[in-house]
Parts: structure tokens; sequence; C-alpha cells
């Protein structure tokens, strides 16, 4: 009987010990987890008005992977920052500190809306018959969290001008634009400015038509251009998520089936559907015109920066690549200056994929060489 007391003991003495040290295990993961989710909690970019009307700050926190105007912990001009969006649509971020978010990029509009030189410099430059290439797209080539200056098209500007060539390389990209609205700015900055040497259509992934089942699904999806905790917050409101490891745990999940969905999203733009064709026509009219006007039209085709070392999305380019040779259209893929890299060094914002200043800056380099200008 003594013996089996014995047993009982030291079984309860191991049992005993496997529990607390499960228990502090558990305790320190659990830590872990509210250290990893506390440093993952970036605010996403914050957009102000300021006392000039032609002036935005679109503002980033310490996490900004780029190059700022202005620091909002210091003194600037432009008067008092009024909030007027954020790029994940948080209502809570409207009373947000400024310089919470102090890496501020300055966005000035001209008065056609597009961040250029005013449109009576640009037709003095033109009245000297300084040679001319227009760049039509959205918020990629418009240089979404990058400074005017440090954008592809104005770095090739200012190469040539070292160089000793002159050569005009206006950009009308805006933010959110589709390819019907990019063929309408190619057809009215033609007649606005005259005829260029060149049209260049920076071509983004996201750009084709949607037919009625790839919109029908885009509010499942976050892009691949933004990441947007909206998109799965809702999931983490339970009593199960008030757990930090299984916020974490879970999270990282969510994010994965959400890049899943919208990857095959991505896919499903460049098959033979309605949305496909149309894009296909649209793009074919774009040649035509400039072929029409003696325009030269060059797609230049940017990667999403997503999973770069083992890219998902290469058949889209072959559909784009294909299309143009069929054609007649110059093409030139960016994923070939991308590829097999590290996405994250090219990331404005770990919330925000848009190509940032170095990425811009590689991609100067390389269209420099690509074209004779």
């Amino acid at each position: 009987m003594i013996g089996l007391n014995n047993i009982v003991k030291g079984m309860t003495g191991k049992l005993t010990l496997l529990l607390l040290s499960t228990v502090s295990i558990l305790i320190a993961v659990e830590w872990l987890a509210i250290w990893l989710t506390t440093d993952a909690e970036d605010y996403p970019g914050v957009i102000y008005h300021t006392d000039d009307s032609e002036v935005e700050l679109w503002c980033y926190d310490d996490k900004f992977n780029g190059t700022a105007d202005w620091d909002l912990r210091l003194d600037h001009p432009l008067g008092t920052l009024r909030y007027a969006a954020n790029i994940n649509d948080d209502p809570r971020l409207e009373e947000l500190d400024p310089r919470a978010v102090y890496n501020a990029v300055e966005v000035r509009l001209n008065e056609l809306q597009f961040r250029e030189r005013s449109e009576s410099e640009l037709m003095l430059e033109l009245a000297r018959e300084i040679p001319f290439t227009l760049i039509v797209g959205d918020s990629f080539c418009f240089g979404q969290g990058v400074r005017r200056r440090d954008r592809f098209s104005d770095l090739i500007e200012e190469k040539l001008e070292a160089q000793g060539q002159d050569h005009i390389l206006y950009n009308s990209c805006v933010p959110g634009m589709n390819i019907q609205r990019i063929a309408r700015v190619q057809r009215e900055a033609v007649k606005r400015f005259g005829v260029p040497q060149r049209v260049v259509y920076s071509f983004t992934l996201n750009d084709p038509v949607r037919d009625a089942q790839t919109r029908m699904l885009e509010d499942s999806i976050y892009d691949l251009m933004h990441f947007r905790h909206n998109r799965f917050e809702a999931k983490m409101r339970s009593l199960l998520w008030r757990s930090a490891t299984l916020r974490w745990l879970g999270g990282r999940r969510a994010r994965e089936q959400i890049a899943e969905r919208t990857v095959a999203w991505y896919q499903q733009l460049y098959e033979d559907n309605p949305g496909w064709r149309q894009t296909a026509r649209i793009l074919a009219e774009m040649k035509a015109f400039s072929t029409e006007k003696r325009i030269e039209f060059a797609l230049v085709v940017f990667p999403l920066f997503h999973q770069l070392e083992d890219y998902p999305l290469r058949n889209a380019h072959q559909k784009l690549a294909n299309f143009s040779r069929e054609n007649g259209i110059e093409y030139i893929d960016l994923l070939d200056l991308f590829v097999g890299k590290d996405e994250r060094q090219y990331w404005v914002h770990p919330t925000d994929f848009h190509p940032n200043d170095r990425a811009h800056r590689e991609v100067a380099t390389y269209l420099l060489k690509a074209f004779d200008w």
C-alpha cells in the first residue's frame, strides 16, 4: 500500500510539473504573440488636406520605406492639416495625431488633376519643340507614397537632361484608373497637348475590365496593393480571438487565404471571358489611335510586388506579351527586372505594396536602356 501511495505521489508530482511547464510555455507564447501583434500594428497611409488647396499630404508611420517630403514632427509650411481619408477606410483614424504618421509625401496636383507641371509650363516647353513622351496609367506610375521627383518618369527626364538631352516625360497617371479611363486620358491629352513622340502605358495587372463574376468577387480580396485589415478583422471579434496567440496565428492564415483568393481573382481577369475581350479591344484601339497619329505606343507592365521569388501571375504577363506581339505593340515587362527578389524591399510600407522610390529608381535605369530616347 505504501508503494502504491509513493507511485501516486510521484505521478501527481510529475503531472503537476508537466501542467506548470505547459502553462509557462503557453504564457510565454502568448507574450511573444502580444509582442509580435503589437509590432505588426502599422497605421495605413493617411491623407490630409492642407491650407494649400493644390496640395495633399500622404502620410506614413515609422515603417515607411522611402523618402518623405516633410517630417510632421517638425515645422512645415503647409498650415493646418485636416483629415481627408486613409487607405484602409478606417474611421478610427479620423482623430489620429498626424505626428503618428509623420513621414509626409507631398501630392501637388495641377489644374488638370495630374501630378505634373502646369499646363502653361508644358505648352511653353512644347513650343520649343522639345521631344515629348506621354505616360498614362494609374497609382503605380502616379507614385503613391513616392516624392514626385523620385518617380521613374521624373528620374528619366532628369537623367536625360544631365546628358544634354531635353525630353519631356509628362506623367498623366491617376490613382484608381481602369483601362477605359486610361484610354480616354490618352485621347484627351493628345487633343489638348498635341502629338507626342511616344505614349507609354504603364500597365498594372488590375487594369483590365471586370466582368460580372470578377466584380462580384472583388470585395473578398485586397488586390495585393494594400493590406486591408478590415477584410478579415470581423473574424477577430469573438471571445476566442481575445488570445493574442490565436489572433496572430489566425490572422496569418486569414491573410494567406485572402492572398490565395486574390491571386485566383487576378488569374481570372486574364482568362478568355467578356472582361478580357473588352480589355483586348481597348488596348487594340489605343494602339490603332497611336498608329493613326504616327505615335509610338508601348506597353510597360509592372508586376505586383507579391511573392516575387515564386511569382504566381506569370500567365497574366504572358497573355499580355502574346497579345502585344500579335498586335504590333512594343512590350516591356518589368517582371524581368524584379523577379526572384524580396518584394518587401520595394514596398512603400508594410500596408502599402506600391513600388517605393527604390523600385522607381530601378525602373528608370531599366527604361533608359529599353527605349531610344
